[in-house]
């Protein structure tokens, strides 16, 4: 306990160190900013001298504002527990531990139970007997209601599906099924397939498709009994061609529109005894197939040349330059009226004049491209022609989906005039056409690409100068490539093309 005899610090001690207001508001008026001169006390306190009444004045005045307080924390807190008030509470958990524990102490029992007495004391309980029946759910009895449904032979195969793929390149294929009745055949099924698939595997996604669907007739349980044609968009097959190889990427195709045939016998992984090869000399060789072995060689050559040449006229020659021969005997001359079954064979080779050439003579037309080859990629050497004239070798890039353009890195300072060649990419349905412009006596060939952009409205059209042979191909692809696609800016280019010719005929 302190005493103090100074009442302004007392007073300016209780108004900083205190809450000095409550509800009605009237202590903090009457304490708190309450000036208090310090010779107007009305305390008593001790006398001073005079000459100290300046020194108590400054005093006061210093004590009117106290410094702030600052809490001690051990003051606040919990003082820590000594040890032996731990060590006590302790012994009292264990002392009320004890309490709960009885201890028994085992001994001989000196009179033991008779036996009798035990069947008293442990009498046996009749224990029923669970029955052997067993509970079915509600969802067992519906299942057991439910219709067997037909397996589908074809499951392994719809994995191949492009829906159940998320961000997977896929590919939607109208399928027409010839099988169908033909009130049925008209309307296609699309089908959604994986790029990485094979020809098989997408047969076999499609006979799952018709299986699922529950169509009618049954299809047969193997794949190797249906193969894939092209087709047209009316749903008519093109058995011209051969059908697409089973073991070949389907991304390789650029068809939109194919046919579901079914074959004699399921040898699909194997060559069938009606398919004829005929090889080219400096080519490699080309298998087709026939429907029957009573066809006549021309026949035979006649489809063959077809395949390869999409020009009627460049046919009509061929079929009467070329002869076929035996691959085993390329001496012996045959009739073109034979029969495939006549001459024992379905190897042949094709000659001209009736002499086997070389690889190195053959004169063979370059440009026998078939329709089957030309979705293929292929990239071309050939020199852009600018606007003065001016070459400059690019490299032309053909696929089923796009065409591009792509300027070889030349060396500085070769050519003065020459005219820097941008990349340029388009995409197949913007191709209107691609005709030669010019032949040379050089032996070399101006051909033209025509081109729809979208920006412009307008055609542009990029003239390319190369060797004879590759500008026949590369025409023949593009051709063939556009026949196969048919976009409305080739329909539409094809109508304008004609208006022109009509207009020049009536100035005539």
């Amino acid at each position: 306990m302190a005493f103090y005899d100074d009442v302004q610090f007392i007073v300016s001690h209780i108004r900083n160190s205190f809450v000095t207001s409550d509800d009605t508001g009237m202590s903090e008026l009457v304490i708190l900013n309450e000036p208090v001169p310090f010779k107007q006390q009305r305390y008593k306190t001790v006398h001073i001298s005079e000459t100290d009444t300046a020194g108590e004045e400054n005093h006061s005045e210093q004590q009117a504002q106290s410094l702030e307080i600052v809490s001690d924390m051990d003051l606040v807190a919990h003082r820590r527990r000594s040890n032996t008030a731990q060590r006590l509470d302790r012994l009292k958990k264990e002392r009320q531990n004890q309490a709960m524990i009885k201890h028994v102490q085992w001994r001989e029992n000196p009179d033991p139970p008779q036996i009798a007495d035990l069947e008293h004391i442990f009498v046996k309980k009749d224990v029923a007997v669970a029955s052997d029946k067993k509970a079915t759910s509600l969802l067992s009895e519906l299942l057991e209601k439910l219709p067997e449904m037909p397996a589908n032979p074809f499951t392994e195969y719809a994995r191949f599906g492009g829906n159940s793929y998320v961000g997977a390149s896929t590919k939607k294929i109208n399928i027409f099924l010839t099988m169908l009745p033909s009130a049925q055949r008209a309307y296609p099924m699309s089908v959604i397939v994986v790029n990485s698939a094979k020809v098989l595997e997408l047969v076999g996604l499609i006979c799952w498709k018709y299986t699922h669907e529950r169509r009618e007739p049954k299809l047969k349980n193997n794949v190797n009994y249906y193969s894939l044609h092209i087709a047209e968009d009316d749903g008519e097959v093109d058995l011209d061609f051969p059908c697409l190889d089973p073991r070949e990427i389907i991304a390789k195709f650029g068809f939109q529109v194919l046919a579901l045939v079914e074959k004699g016998t399921p040898n699909a992984q194997h060559r069938n005894e009606s398919d004829v090869t005929i090889h080219v000399p400096g080519e490699g060789s080309c298998t087709f197939a026939v429907e029957s072995i009573d066809l006549t060689l021309g026949n035979v050559l006649e489809r063959f040349i077809k395949q390869k040449f999409g020009n009627r006229a460049q046919t009509t020659k061929a079929i009467h330059e070329y002869k076929l021969v035996k691959r085993r005997e390329p001496d012996v001359k045959l009739n073109m009226q034979s029969t495939l079954a006549s001459t024992e064979t379905l190897n042949f080779c094709l000659v001209k004049d009736g002499r086997r050439k070389s690889a190195e003579k053959d004169d063979w037309p370059p440009n026998g491209i078939s329709m089957m080859e030309a979705p293929l990629y292929h990239s071309y050497v050939v020199s852009v022609l600018n606007r003065v004239r001016s070459k400059t070798s690019v490299h032309l890039g053909i696929s089923g989906e796009k065409i591009e353009i792509v300027p070889i890195q030349q060396q500085k300072g070769t050519k003065i005039w020459s005219r820097t060649q941008k990349p340029v990419s388009y995409d197949t349905d913007a191709i209107a056409g691609c005709d030669v412009i010019e032949i040379k006596t050089t032996g070399k060939t101006v051909f033209r690409l025509t081109c729809f952009v979208q920006g412009s409205q307008e055609y542009k059209h990029h003239d390319f100068d190369a060797e004879s042979k590759t500008a026949n191909e590369i025409v023949q692809k593009v051709n063939h490539i556009l026949q196969l696609r048919l976009s409305p800016v080739r329909r539409d280019y094809l109508a304008l093309k004609e208006r022109k010719l009509s207009k020049r005929r009536s100035f005539r």
